[in-house]
């Protein structure tokens, strides 16, 4: 679909490109980085332990979740975060956490660095879906791409004996 700030104003044009947006990419986006983690969760929790968040995830990261939840649970009405501070955490970080426990992940995802990579590639355009702004086609592809990839790798986690994911 063209640029629809490209055109005169016309809500019908805008109306249809938000519900192509909504229909085609959010639930690509809000799939794919929920399901990142739980990956995350669940691998982390069988390779290091329950109390993995504390042991393993920088304390910058684990501060900027504290703040949130805080944010969170102060609003009026007050917000659900979810249990964990995975909840809390950006898109940005979540890569962060992977890359810098690549070790753990590597025996169970071989194929990590790729997710990796698909979580950078996918942080503008989830942006721009957030800010109801317009993609462009490699961003709609690099959603797509990504969300097959988490897809395929819970999938693959789901093969493995003795291994169960679980949300955070």
């Amino acid at each position: 679909m063209a640029d629809y700030r490209n055109f005169n104003w016309n809500a019908a044009v805008l109306t249809t490109y938000g519900k192509e947006l909504g229909k085609d990419y959010y639930w690509k986006i809000y799939v794919s980085e929920n399901t990142i983690r739980v990956i995350i969760h669940s691998v982390l929790a069988i390779q290091v332990g329950a109390d993995w968040w504390d042991k393993v995830v920088d304390l910058g990261i684990r501060g900027t979740a504290t703040s949130i939840r805080k944010k969170y649970l102060t609003q009026m009405p007050p917000r659900n975060p979810g249990k964990h501070d995975i909840y809390c955490t950006y898109l940005p970080n979540l890569g962060r956490i992977l890359f810098d426990n690549k070790g753990y992940f590597y025996p169970l995802i071989p194929e990590i660095e790729k997710i990796i990579i698909g979580l950078e590639r996918i942080q503008l355009p989830r942006n721009l879906v957030g800010h109801m702004n317009v993609l462009t086609i490699k961003d709609k592809r690099a959603i797509t791409i990504f969300h097959k990839l988490s897809i395929s790798t819970v999938k693959k986690l789901e093969k493995l004996p003795n291994f169960k994911l679980k949300y955070p």
